[in-house]
C-alpha cells in the first residue's frame, strides 16, 4: 500500500496544497481547530491525506478500530478506553471520563475507543461547532468505515468515489440560508447533528443516533427563575475567565450587551469590545455599543470596513465557511483584525433564540408548519426577481420537503417554533460566523448555548420570553444603566444616512461578475444577467433579493473553488419544472 497522501488523489491534494495565499483567503491548515480521523478501521492513506491538507496536525489516536489527528485536542482515559475531546472553545486542563459528560458541561466532541466494543464519535450538545463525516467514501482497503473532519473541503478532495453537488442543500442556502438536515453543497458529505453519538459496529459499518438530544425534553415551570439563566451565564463565562481572556463582540443589541458586562465584570481592567458596522446604512450599532463601553469602562474596538475590500471580504468569509452560507460578510474586517491575537472571542449566538423569544409564530390562521416555513423561508419573497421561474419552484420544493421533516415532530411543542429556528436557521447558518469565520483565528465561546444557561432558559415559560421581556431584567443586576439604554433595533430610524457596501458600485458589479458565469448564470431570472448596475445595485439594497444575490454568488464561489473536482457540471435538476 503507498502511503504517500499525494498518491490518493494526485491533483487534488496538489492543488489545494499550493500557496494558500493564492489559492485560499480561508486556508484550512490556518484553522485552530483542525480535526481528521477515521472510525470502523485504522488510519490509511486517505486520514493521511486530510491530514495533509490541515498543515499536519500531531497524532491524537492510533488505534485498529479508529484514529485521529488534529489540533486543540484533550486526551482522557476512562476504564478500559482511550479518548480525546475537542471544541474551537478553551476546554480545561481535567476533563471528566464521560463522553456524555463532555459534551453537555463543554459542547464538546469526544473520539471514544474501548479496548473491547464499538468505537464512537459523539458530538456537543449544541451542534453549533461543526464536524463532517462522509460514509459513501470507501476506505484504501474497501472495509466500511467513516471518516471525519473538522472541514468539508478535506473529506471532498480526498474521496475516491464520484462527487456531485448536493442540490437539495443548494435550494436550502437560497430559501432559508444554510442546509438543512446536515447537508453540505457535496452530496454524501454531512454535518452531525446536535448530540448524535456515531457508532462504527464490530463490521465497520457506522450508524448515527440523533435521540436523546436532552434540550427538547426540558419542561417549562412557572416557579423558573429568571436568575436561574443569569447565574448560569454568570458561571459560564467565569469558568471561561479562568482559562481565557476575553475579546468580548458588541453590536447594538442585547445578547453582545449582556456577555460584555460579564467579560467586564470577570475579566476587569484591560478588556477590549470589539464593534464592526454590519453594514445597514446607519452608524447605529457603532453609537449604542460605544455607549454601552463607556458605561462599563472597557477600551472599545471599532473596525471599519473598506469598499474597496468587498471582493476580498465575500471571498475570505465564504472560503472560512466552506460556501454553506453567506449571512455575515460584513464580519470579515473584524475577524481578520482579530486573527491571532489569542483571545477566545465571546459571541451571541444562540441569545435571541433561547432568551430573546426570536422567530414567534404568526397570528395568521395558516396551518403551523405554513407559518413557520413561511417566516423561516422569507427570502422566496424575492425569488421572482432574481430566479428563473424553474429555478425558484424546484428551491422552494426542494426546502420544504427537508423544511417538514425537521419541523413537523415540533409541531406541538411548546418551545416549537425556537427549535425550528435552532434547527433550520442557527445552526445550518448563523452558527457557522463563529464556528467558521472567527474560529479560523481564535478560539470562540458562545455562553447563550451553554447547558446550563439553555436548560434554565427553556424552563421558563413560553410566553414570558416574548418580545425580548427576559432582557431588561437580565441585565439590571448586572449593569443597571445598560438595562435600560435602548438597543439599536429599538431607536427609530427614518432613513438609512449611509451608503452600504454591499450595495455599493464595487460591490454589485462583483456580484454581477460571479452571478453571470455559468453554470450560475441559467438560474437567473430573464433580463436580469443583462440589467445595469444601478438595478444590481437597487436590488442589493432590499433584504430579500440581497440574500439571493449573495447566496448565488456563494455557489459560483464554490464551483471556481472545485473546478477541478466537479468538472463541467450543470444545474440542470434545478431547471427542470415542478409539477
Amino acid at each position: 500500500m503507498d502511503s504517500d497522501p499525494a498518491q490518493l488523489h494526485p491533483a487534488r491534494v496538489e492543488q489545494a496544497q499550493r500557496d494558500p495565499v493564492e489559492r485560499d483567503p480561508s486556508p484550512h491548515d490556518q484553522a485552530r481547530v483542525r480535526v481528521c480521523g477515521s472510525i470502523g478501521h485504522a488510519a490509511d492513506d486517505r486520514v493521511a491525506a486530510m491530514s495533509a491538507l490541515l498543515g499536519d496536525p500531531p497524532t491524537v489516536l492510533d488505534r485498529a478500530t479508529a484514529a485521529l489527528r488534529g489540533t486543540a485536542t484533550a486526551r482522557w482515559t476512562s476504564t478500559g478506553a482511550e479518548a480525546a475531546s475537542w471544541s474551537p472553545t478553551p476546554l480545561p486542563e481535567k476533563l471528566p471520563a464521560d463522553a456524555r459528560h463532555i459534551a453537555e458541561q463543554h459542547d464538546a466532541f469526544s473520539l471514544v475507543v474501548p479496548d473491547s466494543g464499538d468505537p464512537y464519535l459523539h458530538a456537543g450538545i449544541s451542534g453549533a461547532a461543526p464536524v463532517y463525516v462522509d460514509t459513501a467514501g470507501e476506505t484504501t482497503g474497501g472495509a466500511p468505515g467513516t471518516y471525519l473532519c473538522s472541514h468539508v473541503e478535506p473529506l471532498a478532495r480526498t474521496r475516491r468515489g464520484p462527487l456531485r453537488p448536493d442540490w437539495d442543500a443548494w435550494a436550502q442556502v437560497l430559501a432559508m440560508g444554510g442546509p438543512l438536515e446536515g447537508r453540505t453543497p457535496f452530496a454524501g458529505i454531512r454535518r452531525l447533528p446536535p448530540y448524535a453519538r456515531l457508532t462504527a459496529t464490530a463490521g465497520g459499518a457506522c450508524e448515527i443516533t440523533t435521540t436523546g438530544w436532552p434540550w427538547p425534553e426540558v419542561t417549562s415551570s412557572s416557579a423558573a427563575s429568571l436568575d436561574t439563566v443569569r447565574d448560569a451565564l454568570t458561571a459560564s463565562v467565569g469558568a471561561l475567565g479562568e482559562r481565557a481572556r476575553f475579546a468580548p463582540l458588541l453590536s447594538g443589541g442585547w445578547d453582545s450587551r449582556i456577555l460584555t458586562a460579564l467579560a467586564a465584570r470577570t475579566e476587569g481592567t484591560g478588556l477590549t469590545a470589539w464593534t464592526t458596522s454590519s453594514d445597514t446604512g446607519t452608524v447605529l450599532e457603532e453609537l449604542v455599543s460605544a455607549k454601552v463601553a463607556g458605561t462599563l469602562g472597557i477600551e472599545h474596538a471599532i473596525v471599519p470596513a473598506r469598499r474597496d475590500r468587498f471582493s476580498h471580504d465575500l471571498a475570505y468569509f465564504t472560503g472560512a465557511v466552506e460556501h454553506q452560507t453567506s449571512f455575515h460578510v460584513w464580519l470579515v474586517p473584524l475577524a481578520t483584525a482579530l486573527a491571532g491575537n489569542g483571545a477566545t472571542v465571546l459571541d451571541g449566538l444562540g441569545g435571541g433564540v433561547f432568551v430573546g423569544g426570536a422567530f414567534p409564530d404568526s397570528g395568521s390562521d395558516l396551518p403551523v408548519l405554513d407559518r413557520r416555513f413561511t417566516r423561516m423561508a422569507k427570502y422566496l419573497d424575492a425569488v421572482g426577481d432574481v430566479l428563473h421561474p424553474n429555478v425558484a419552484g424546484q428551491v422552494a420544493e426542494r426546502t420544504r420537503a427537508s423544511f417538514d421533516t425537521v419541523a413537523e415532530p415540533l409541531a406541538e411543542h411548546p418551545y416549537g417554533n425556537t427549535f425550528t429556528a435552532y434547527l433550520t436557521r442557527t445552526l445550518p447558518g448563523i452558527s457557522l460566523s463563529p464556528f467558521g469565520l472567527l474560529s479560523r483565528g481564535n478560539p470562540v465561546a458562545t455562553p447563550f448555548l451553554d447547558d446550563s444557561v439553555v436548560r434554565a432558559a427553556l424552563a421558563i415559560p413560553h410566553a414570558e420570553h416574548a418580545e425580548g421581556a427576559l432582557y431588561a431584567p437580565l441585565l439590571r443586576p448586572l449593569a443597571p444603566e445598560l438595562a435600560e439604554l435602548p438597543t439599536a433595533a429599538e431607536i427609530p430610524q427614518a432613513r438609512r444616512h449611509h451608503r452600504r457596501r454591499v450595495a455599493s458600485p464595487e460591490a454589485a458589479e462583483r456580484f454581477r461578475e460571479l452571478l453571470t458565469r455559468e453554470p450560475v448564470r441559467g438560474l437567473l431570472a430573464p433580463g436580469f444577467a443583462a440589467a445595469g448596475t444601478e438595478t444590481w445595485r437597487r436590488m442589493l439594497g432590499r433584504t430579500n433579493q440581497q440574500h439571493l444575490i449573495r447566496s448565488l454568488a456563494t455557489m459560483s464561489l464554490w464551483f471556481e473553488r472545485h473546478e477541478d473536482l466537479l468538472g463541467d457540471l450543470s444545474p440542470d435538476e434545478l431547471r427542470e419544472p415542478v409539477t
